[in-house]
């Protein structure tokens, strides 16, 4: 059983492809006769799906109003009685008689562009529609006359019917008491990204739109947190995460367009390697209406970090610092100033971090591996050594091949280092993590072969196997395909980024090309 079956008229099959492609890419299952097979009963096939699908997309055009679309309206009438019928028009023309009443949404002259208010508007109903709520027969009068080419507007509120309200406009300060102080708990959580943290600051903000479901700020805030948890979570979880992410920011963006939560969670369900420029240019098309929304500043400030722009990262992360400050911030601000070399503001920063924040595991490794790597061998070990400060959940044996980098990169002894490096493969296969932290030891230690195998594995997947998870598995934290690229700029890789290969690297996975069309370089890359 699909979500939407799709009449049309087999002239307009051109026309009606990319609605097609538009809704899957939205998350629903979509039937038409584009599927039918050679060889099959085809009236038996479309009667079965036409009765079963849970929402019947007509599209009225010149041919399917006309004598020869009696098949349209045949299936116009079935949907229409079983209440599943959701117009849409590609032409300027009337519906037949009999299915006026339901105002029909204009697709004409679309050509797929998924953020087009019209086509929100049929996605709005088509989604209610699917889901078995009411969607309104009709509009205001002061809607349906508002264009008079009769682009008309069905289902504006049906992602909010069931709560039997219209539109509502809500600002933050207007919510409900309840309903504010769930979100203002909810935004902590969203803000720390930790995985249990962002868990329930869902089940908030599930709370907080039952209380005021017409707030928009609320769904484009669950909309983040349901995507923010798809990026931490194993792929077959991810998915539905993401489906109901962009399910939540769609209805923020019924009523509210530019909603800023709901645009950074769709950019959010965009995926950013190797797709850094499209990223980007969303960045900074949301930003043009949003210019100081902390979390289209961070997803542009996420982006250029991943590219090695680390100065203008850091100015965007600057903005970001203003409204909220959490410990991942600030060891991104951290890793930023030690990549540009400005020593002594990473250290102050890491600090500050350390005094805030000293078992969070990003700040306590951070402290670990700065340490190690800038001559303070001594210091990173006492840090090891203090069980008692230690981050939770992690096992030991993480603490111990921890210690072993730090102890190799003190004795500066090849066969130390060498079986440290055996060592850090081994793990370098079982999460992304482990293989980032193989290829900056090798790198710095000298055995840029390493270095070389283990990163054409992570990025390219050639003769290196990475799994999806981030780290140990008791961390729960996956990243599926999702690949770090700033690492390639840390000062650990000055050595390696002057080797031939390293252009070869970049190129393939994309970053060359990115520079070229952004007209940008770069961390230290000639």
């Amino acid at each position: 059983m699909a979500d939407v079956f799709v009449s049309y008229k087999a002239e307009d099959r051109r026309r009606v492809r990319p609605l097609v492609g538009a809704l899957e890419k939205d998350g629903l299952s979509v039937w038409w006769d584009g599927k039918l097979g050679a060889g099959q009963e085809w009236r038996e096939q479309i009667a079965r799906e036409l009765d079963t699908a849970k929402c019947v997309v007509v599209a009225w055009s010149k041919t399917s109003v006309g004598p020869d679309g009696r098949f349209v309206k045949d299936e116009a009438g079935r949907a229409l009685r079983r209440g599943v019928y959701v117009p849409l028009k590609l032409d300027d023309v009337e519906p037949p008689l009999g299915f006026g009443e339901t105002q029909a949404v204009s697709l004409i002259g679309w050509s797929g562009n998924r953020s087009v208010a019209n086509y929100r508007q049929l996605l709005a109903a088509v989604e209610a529609t699917a889901r078995g709520e009411r969607v309104p027969s009709s509009v205001d009068g002061t809607t349906a006359h508002a264009s008079r080419r009769g682009v008309l507007f069905i289902g504006a509120a049906a992602a909010i019917a069931a709560s039997g309200g219209g539109w509502l406009w809500y600002r933050r300060d207007r919510l409900s008491p309840e309903a504010r102080q769930l979100m203002q708990e909810a935004e902590e959580g969203v803000q720390d990204g930790g995985v249990e943290a962002n868990a329930n600051a869902i089940a908030k903000l599930k709370q907080a739109t039952d209380i005021e479901p017409g707030s928009a700020a609320i769904w484009g805030l669950l909309a983040l947190a349901y995507m923010q948890q798809s990026r931490v979570a194993p792929s077959k979880n991810g998915k539905d995460l993401v489906v109901r992410g962009l399910s939540a920011a769609r209805r923020a963006q019924i009523i509210d367009s530019n909603q800023p939560e709901a645009l950074a969670a769709h950019i959010a369900a965009m995926p950013l390697f190797r797709n850094w420029y499209s990223v980007e240019r969303a960045c900074r098309t949301a930003l043009d209406k949003n210019p100081r929304n902390p979390y289209l500043l961070l997803s542009l400030a996420t982006t250029l970090f991943q590219v090695g722009r680390h100065q203008e990262s850091l100015a965007s992360l600057d903005q970001v610092l203003q409204h909220h400050v959490t410990p991942g911030l600030r060891i991104g601000r951290t890793t930023m100033l030690w990549n540009l070399g400005r020593l002594d503001e990473a250290e102050a920063e890491l600090e500050r971090a350390a005094n805030l924040w000293p078992r969070h595991f990003a700040v306590w490794f951070t402290q670990v591996y700065y340490r190690a790597y800038n001559d303070k061998a001594a210091e990173a070990l006492a840090l090891l050594a203090d069980e008692a400060t230690r981050p939770v959940g992690i096992p030991d044996w993480n603490f111990d091949l921890v210690r072993s980098q730090v102890e190799a990169i003190a004795s500066n002894d090849p066969a130390t280092i060498r079986s440290t490096q055996n060592a850090l493969e081994v793990v370098a296969h079982k999460a992304a993590g482990f293989a980032e932290n193989a290829i900056l030891f090798a790198a710095f230690t000298g055995f840029p072969d390493h270095a070389f195998k283990i990163a054409n594995g992570l990025y390219a997947n050639r003769g290196f196997d990475v799994a999806e998870a981030w780290f140990s598995t008791e961390q729960a934290m996956y990243v599926g395909q999702e690949r770090n690229t700033y690492i390639l700029f840390q000062q650990q890789m000055t050595n390696l980024r002057k080797d031939a290969r390293f252009k070869n690297l970049v190129r393939a996975i994309g970053l060359e090309d990115y520079w070229n069309r952004t007209g940008s370089r770069g961390l230290v890359i000639a």
